[in-house]
Formats: structure tokens, sequence, C-alpha cells
């Protein structure tokens, strides 16, 4: 798993109100090699002012 910023526990501690957002598809990379690849993506929003907080994404060539 990468994580970008705050995840929820983190953000629970500093914010009054948190929304998490969640999915998982296959990306483009993978749709077009027929590949049968999916990411998991996490979002962590600041509840009240819809401020993108962290991000956190599963998959192999995830970015450090």
């Amino acid at each position: 798993m990468r994580r970008h910023r705050l995840d929820r526990a983190e953000a629970a501690r500093q914010l009054d109100k948190v929304d998490i957002y969640k999915t998982s598809f296959r990306p483009m990379k993978a749709t077009l090699s027929g590949r049968d690849t999916r990411i998991f993506m996490k979002l962590v929003v600041d509840g009240t002012t819809d401020r993108l907080v962290g991000c956190h994404n599963r998959r192999s060539d995830a970015a450090k």
C-alpha cells in the first residue's frame, strides 16, 4: 500500500469531520493489454472543506 499524506486515523485526530472514498478499477494500461489487473484507491477528505488530505493506492507499480 502506498500512502501520501494522512491516513484515516491521523486525519480523525486532526480534523472535525473525515470522509473516506474507496474504489477498485482496472487501469487503462491493464485494459488495453488485456490483463485483469485491478487497482484499489482510497481518498481521505476533510469533510468540512472537501479538501483532499490523503491518497492511498494498492498496486504493484505504485510510486513510493
